[in-house]
């Protein structure tokens, strides 16, 4: 937790290790998910958790969000800027 804490801003996919970011204020992130990449990450597998399409989670800061797309290099230079400004 202290590294995610520590680090400018935390890059990952939707996995275990970094939901520890999603529940700590102090982490900056972007998550990337792409709808349908595995049997977990289907419309009526998010829905039933809460989680509403294209939104970042509800109780996120302006550090914190998802980005609803497949995690691509350009797509990540450009949430990076964004992020940073």
């Amino acid at each position: 937790m202290a590294i995610y804490e520590l680090a400018y801003l935390n890059l990952g996919i939707i996995q275990g290790p970094t939901e520890l970011c999603w529940y700590n204020e102090k982490c900056r992130y972007l998550i990337f998910l792409k709808i349908n990449s595995s049997y977990l990450l289907t419309k009526n597998q998010l829905e039933s958790e809460g989680i509403l399409l294209g939104e970042s989670l509800p109780f996120a800061n302006k550090f914190q969000r998802w980005v609803w797309a497949k995690d691509d290099k350009d797509l990540i230079a450009i949430e990076f800027t964004k992020m940073a400004k």
